[in-house]
């Protein structure tokens, strides 16, 4: 018998639930009762020694909390692990009925997952710093809402007993959309399931159609791969021309201290490229990419609690072609991007100074961002000997950032970022530096501010910057600006309600101005009438629970000053960057 898409479905759902329903079994009981209905017991703070506390629960919902630093270097006692489901019962307002429903529907993440990430055992001398960072590590699995290690009153044998408390985020995004962006139509539909059977494991089907393509995505990715913390991801992408393949095995550095990491990865892409001018294609063609890269990387000073010299070396291999349609458009020719093959060693040298802060709102309420206030400088070099490669050539990469702090409310970010090219085929040069800065005068308002210059010196088409829309200047259209250089001003204040449906969404609004203009190349040249400008209002809907990010936006923008020829009124724009 054949069996029909709708069987194919019917079986994997089934294997799914079964999946589920068997991680339901083994699964830890946190805070859960032994009873669906049974509400679970809390501990009133001190009332037992942590010595005494059960591995599986109940804790205190306030345990009795000892400064960490005070006790830098005296012996680590016994170390509990506490995961929360996504609503926690003993907190008002969450242990209603939906609060049990999705909890039920919810599978916990397992202690397992939790104990792989922590950087200390039981005996182990206690590094206030290694407790931040297990905090910092524990976040970026990205499948809880709050992480937090707490260091405990010593017991009678002196012994510092920790406790890590995490609380998992929503972890099932099902969503769709449709929109328009710098004046496209765009529209969206995914599933993602971030923490599979309660393992980190993440699997996500989406599919996207954009102004520039459209797109249909499958992706796997295990964050303790062999049972270590090393990163697997596995991708394929299928584009309205072409189709995409990815693979990447990574291993990173887990401490300032640590010893050593790794990274191999292989792409294959091909796709249309295109060529925009005023917010329109003028020239597409075939294009294609094949990428292989490894690089080892070894800690190269002594141990230091918050400085790290890093070294590293590996091989790299590109390729890209770009090739003329079957029915080329004037000027195609002309403007075909170059294509090229490079194949060489690549070596890295990386200067870590850390002094990470959590900051609490600065994408939405109740969400920890780790800021480094320190410095990072990073070096990469890449050599291109000649043989096997379509020329000799060298490529130069020098990456710094750099943060500040003015007081506890306001907060800064400097990237720079320098590429120097040289070879066969031509010298050139790519540079761009990106302000970013924050403040927090009140709980649910964030003041966002947004400055970033780009330059690039290549002749390449395919090297082009734009502005508009996605890129920024969301009152115009897609890549409506091209040009060799860019410059781009953004403010935004974003404020939300105390209103919290369900006690997962959190409504808010921004007010927003942009300034920003590309010149240079087949850009406008720089004068009075390049510079553009626009302000507008977007809706902002928290998802307060989820474990990403977890904004819903929507933005209303309209142009300020003359308009080039054909531009709209006003733009609706859906989901615009997030990294401010």
């Amino acid at each position: 018998m054949r069996r029909t898409p709708l069987l194919r479905l019917a079986v994997l759902a089934g294997c799914l639930a079964a999946l589920r329903a068997r991680a339901r079994a083994d699964a830890p009981t946190g805070t859960r009762a032994a009873s669906p209905g049974a509400a679970p017991v809390a501990l009133a703070a001190g009332a037992a020694p942590a010595a005494s506390w059960p591995e599986d629960g109940p804790w205190p919902l306030d345990p009795p909390r000892a400064n960490p630093d005070a006790l830098s270097g005296a012996s680590i006692g016994r170390v509990t692990v506490e995961v929360i489901g996504v609503y926690d019962p003993r907190v008002p307002k969450e242990g209603g009925r939906f609060g049990r429903v999705v909890n039920a529907i919810h599978i916990e993440t397992r202690r397992s997952v939790v104990r792989r990430v922590l950087l200390f055992r039981e005996g182990d001398r206690l590094d206030p710093e290694l407790l931040r960072q297990t905090e910092r590590n524990l976040r970026l699995l990205g499948v809880f809402a709050r992480a937090e290690v707490i260091a405990l009153p010593p017991g009678s044998d002196g012994r510092v007993p920790l406790h890590v408390r995490v609380q998992d985020g929503w972890s099932l995004e099902i969503g769709g959309g449709f929109g328009r962006s710098g004046g496209s139509n765009s529209y969206t539909f995914g599933v993602k399931e971030k923490n599979f059977i309660g393992q980190a494991l993440e699997l996500s089907f989406a599919r996207e159609k954009t102004f520039a393509r459209t797109e249909s995505r499958y992706s796997l990715v295990n964050r303790h791969f062999r049972g270590r913390q090393e990163t697997l991801l596995l991708a394929y992408s299928k584009l309205g021309f072409g189709k995409e393949r990815q693979a990447s095995w990574e291993h990173p550095f887990l401490a300032v201290d640590d010893t050593n990491a790794y990274h191999a990865s292989a792409l294959q892409t091909s796709q249309r490229f295109k060529i925009y001018d005023n917010g329109v294609v003028v020239h597409e063609y075939d294009a294609d990419r094949a990428a292989v890269e490894t690089l080892f990387s070894r800690r190269l000073s002594q141990p230091e609690p918050r400085l790290a010299w890093r070294g590293g070396a590996g091989f790299f291999y590109e390729r890209r072609g770009y090739a003329l349609l079957a029915a080329p458009r004037p000027g195609d020719a002309a403007s075909q991007p170059l294509s090229s093959r490079r194949i060489g060693p690549q070596f890295t040298l990386r200067r870590l100074s850390a002094d990470y802060a959590a900051v609490d709102g600065l994408f939405r309420p109740g969400r920890v961002e780790d800021l480094n206030l320190g410095s990072d400088y990073a070096l990469k070099l890449r050599l291109v000997p000649g043989p096997g490669s379509s020329d000799r050539a060298s490529r130069l990469q020098f990456d710094w950032s750099r943060g500040w702090r003015a007081d506890d409310a306001k907060y800064a970010t400097l990237e720079f970022n320098l590429g120097q090219f040289a070879g066969g085929m031509g010298n050139s040069s790519d540079v761009a530096a990106t302000l970013r800065a924050w403040r927090v005068p009140r709980e649910r308002r964030t003041d966002a501010f947004l400055l970033e210059w780009r330059a690039t010196t290549s002749n390449d088409a395919a090297a082009l910057l734009y502005l508009g829309g996605s890129p920024g200047l969301r009152g115009f259209k897609e890549n409506q600006f091209p040009g060799t250089r860019s410059a781009l001003a953004i403010a935004e204040t974003r404020r939300y309600g105390t209103w919290t449906p369900l006690r997962f969404f959190q409504p808010g609004f921004a007010l927003f101005a942009e300034v920003g203009t590309a010149w240079g190349g087949a850009g406008a040249r720089l004068n009075g009438r390049a510079v553009r400008g626009d302000v507008g209002i977007g809706l902002r809907i928290a998802q307060i629970k989820a474990s990403g990010l977890g904004i819903i936006k929507s933005d209303l923008a309209i142009p300020v000053g003359p308009r080039p020829p054909g531009s709209p009124r006003y733009q609706v724009s859906v989901g615009f960057r997030s990294d401010f």
